[in-house]
Formats: C-alpha cells, structure tokens, sequence
C-alpha cells in the first residue's frame, strides 16, 4: 500500500555484530575468538487470510504483501480477516470477521562465539580446529521455510493465517547449539596429497505440527516451536586422497575421496 506517497511495503534487511580477537602463539600455532549477533530487521512476506469482500479491500484479493509487524494495512489489522481452518469442531471455522488480526515482527536472532584454532605442524601438514557454542531463536526462519522445506522467497506460508503466529517463536529448525569440526591436510613432496575434515553438531530441534486445512496439513504450531526434543547427533568424516602424476607436459591427477 501506499500513504500520503510514501510506500508502506520496505525491503528485508538484517543487521549482524561480529567482533573477534586472534593471536599467533608462535609462528606456527593462532588461536582465536569470534563472537556474532545478528538479528532480522525487516522481511517481506504474504498473508491469504484477508477478507476479500470486504468495502476495505477494492482489490477483492485474499492475499497481500506486507512486513510483518509494519504499520500497512495488512500487517496492522486494518484489512477484515477470515478463519480459513478446515476444522469442523472450530466454532468460526470458515467465517470473516468485521476487524483484522494483527501480526507481529518477525524474529530471528543468532547468538554466537566460536573458538578456533590453526597449527602448521611441518611445511607438509597443517590442522584446523573450532568449537562454536549458539543459538538461533525466532518466529520466521527466513527465505526458506524449513519446517516443511518450502523455498518460495516472500510468499512462503508463514504468515498465510494468523493461526500460523501462534506458538511461532522458539528454538528454530536449523538451530544447533553445538557445533565442532577438525580439519587436516598433508602434502608429500613426492605429489601425495591426503586430507581430513570431521565435523559433530547437535541435533534439529523438533516441533509438533498439526492440520489447518487440506491445503496446509502441517502448518499449526501445537505447543511451543522446536521444544518437542531433538534429532540425534549429527556427525560426518570426509576422507580425500589425491595424486599428482606429470605425463609429458600434463598433470593428472586421480582423487579418491570417501
């Protein structure tokens, strides 16, 4: 929408604070601190669960853009909105109502320090290590729905029905309080090369989703978001082996990775 000129829908823009320290202990061995904070300041998304009949809305659309938690008509409850749940024990199921719900910001705040630590042990092996303890907690994770994988950029279904909002703000899908990785290289001087990367990271949090309607079978937060416990630890190792062999005028180099 529009006001006095000025357009009410902003772009999305988040803000982010890093500072970090490191110091070389010898001229082989740095270690160093790194703490993030970064925050959404504003994004852009849809909601369908406007009125389209309503003398308010001359569009006579259900759907509209807008920023949560902005001053437009669509976020602030200006546009009559309707209950679009399929479910037949709610008592104003299919109904719309003379005022509009609100929505709210969208959140999404990560918090994090990370140490690391980068040895070269001889001309040939060098090593890597880090440890990063965070938490990335809000209502929206962002450009992509995670809880059901949904990459429509702006018009992902967060926001659809205000039903949506509710229990929305907790721990986030892609939250992993701990993570921890060492990586490894090693160059032989006759052309061998072998590397090592290992990783170990907390589990997904899990939320309970239940059905709204047909068309969105899991999109109702049932209690708190990302509080219904956790996947199990994730961990991986990656092996590589790689050589490098002169024919002539050119190298060729087999790699085996595993």
């Amino acid at each position: 929408g529009v006001k006095n000129g000025t357009p009410l829908t902003k772009a999305a823009y988040q803000d982010e604070l890093t500072l970090g320290v490191e110091k070389a202990l010898d001229p082989t061995l740095s270690v160093g601190l790194k703490g993030t904070y970064r925050t959404l300041g504003r994004t852009l998304e849809d909601r369908c669960d406007l009125d389209g009949a309503s003398p308010l809305n001359p569009s006579g659309s259900t759907c509209a853009l807008f920023n949560p938690g902005g001053d437009g008509q669509a976020a602030s409850g200006a546009f009559p909105t309707c209950n679009g749940s399929g479910n037949p024990t709610d008592p104003t199921a299919g109904e719309c109502f003379d005022t509009g719900v609100p929505v709210g910001d969208a959140k999404r705040i990560f918090r994090g320090i990370e140490l690391v630590a980068r040895k070269q042990f001889t001309n040939q092996l060098w090593a890597q290590a880090s440890f990063l303890y965070s938490s990335l907690k809000g209502n929206y994770s962002g450009a992509i729905r995670e809880a059901s994988g949904q990459t429509d950029p702006g018009i992902n279904a967060d926001y659809d029905y205000y039903q949506f909002t509710f229990n929305d703000y907790g721990n986030l899908e892609l939250d992993r309080p701990v993570q921890a990785r060492i990586d490894a290289v090693y160059n032989a001087p006759f052309g061998l090369s072998a590397g090592a990367g290992f990783y170990v990271r907390s589990g997904l949090p899990i939320t309970n989703l239940g059905w709204f309607n047909d068309f969105y079978p899991a999109n109702l937060y049932l209690e708190q978001r990302g509080t219904a416990g956790r996947t199990p630890t994730d961990y991986d190792l990656n092996l590589s082996l790689a050589y490098n062999a002169t024919v002539g005028p050119v190298t060729i180099t087999p790699q085996l990775y595993l």
